[in-house]
């Protein structure tokens, strides 16, 4: 069985749908990883705001859907929370799993 990679704009794809309706912009500058924002709706003031990004995400250790959701629930529970993890500490950062 041969293995396969997501390429890093599909993967940017999927995690941007998954974050709506909540803007999420996500670049790969190199090809090897992620930088991700989420912006916080100001809906008083009718715009938006820089509120939480992530860069230096592996594309390596998102190599199925298990892995995208763990990044995807992990970076919602950040989000939310207003925290912020060095990505290499977290599980969907792990290679080789």
């Amino acid at each position: 069985m041969m293995g396969y990679s997501i390429s890093p704009l599909e993967l940017c794809r999927i995690i941007e749908e998954a974050f709506l309706p909540t803007r999420c912009v996500c670049t790969s500058v190199d090809g090897t990883s992620l930088n991700i924002q989420l912006f916080t709706a100001n809906r008083e003031r009718g715009h938006e705001q820089g509120g939480f990004s992530v860069v230096g995400i592996p594309v390596a250790g998102l190599n199925n859907s298990r892995a995208i959701a763990r990044l995807v629930l992990d970076l919602r529970e950040e989000f939310a929370q207003g925290t912020h993890t060095f990505p290499g500490q977290m599980p969907w950062a792990q290679t080789g799993r």
